[in-house]
């Protein structure tokens, strides 16, 4: 999940930059964070193989927690509550209507992270009805 957390936001600097030396460099950090996230995949694939049930929900439920608190932190809950709004009602503003660097952010971030949890077995039907 950090793996594909990085590469989402080296993905984004890559986007936003005009900077072609810092374009250049940010593909090359991309290539080896893509590296990291390949070599996870591959090592914990083999490992999960040999756990049983229980322990693959126990890690069903991790990933799918770490998947709502990296959606969470995008709506920074605990920001709007210092600064005396309620968060519950700047969520229900801001969900539906999501800044485009927001939106991109995510959805190159899930993009990378759904596939690869899939691949590990870590989705599944449940997760969704507790969303």
């Amino acid at each position: 999940m950090v793996e594909g957390l990085a590469l989402a936001a080296f993905g984004f600097m890559h986007q936003l930059t005009n900077e072609p030396l810092l374009k250049q460099l940010l593909r090359y950090v991309m290539s080896d964070e893509a590296r990291h996230v390949a070599f996870g995949v591959l090592s914990l694939k083999e490992y999960y193989d040999g756990l049983g049930a229980a322990e693959i929900r126990e890690r069903q439920e991790f990933a799918y927690e770490a998947a709502v608190q990296l959606r969470n932190r995008f709506m920074i809950q605990d920001v709007w509550e210092r600064l005396g709004a309620d968060p519950k009602q700047v969520v229900a503003y801001l969900e539906p209507n999501p800044s485009p660097f927001q939106e991109t952010f995510q959805t190159m971030l899930f993009s990378k992270i759904v596939p690869n949890t899939k691949k590990l077995g870590l989705l599944d039907a449940g997760a969704a009805d507790r969303a």
